[in-house]
């Protein structure tokens, strides 16, 4: 079971950080926040307790990339098939989440 935090930065009266020590204490795995809030300082901040990020809403390849470049987790997409050619832009960068291998 893995729990995520679906917010936005309107909605964290006390800041990034505080959340970012909140779930961390909570056992969260990951917080998920609109493509637009993302910055890879929030990105590191968050990395930094432990906590993955998420980016929702990103429908441009535009936004897929920056996502991915500032280190992003996961990206959640009306458009498969444009995050699946961002994703080959970065191929050396990752790895299958699901190994075929049997590992």
């Amino acid at each position: 079971m893995h729990l995520v935090n679906s917010t936005s930065l309107d909605a964290l009266p006390h800041g990034p950080e505080r959340r970012a020590a909140e779930l961390a204490a909570a056992r969260i795995d990951a917080i998920n926040l609109r493509q637009q809030h993302w910055t890879g300082g929030l990105t590191t901040l968050f990395h930094r307790f432990d906590v993955l990020c998420f980016g929702w809403d990103a429908q441009h390849e535009r936004q897929i990339a920056r996502l991915i470049d500032m280190g992003i987790d996961a990206v959640y997409s009306d458009f498969v098939d444009r995050m699946v050619a961002v994703v080959a832009t970065f191929a050396g960068d990752f790895r299958p989440a699901v190994s075929d291998e049997g590992d």
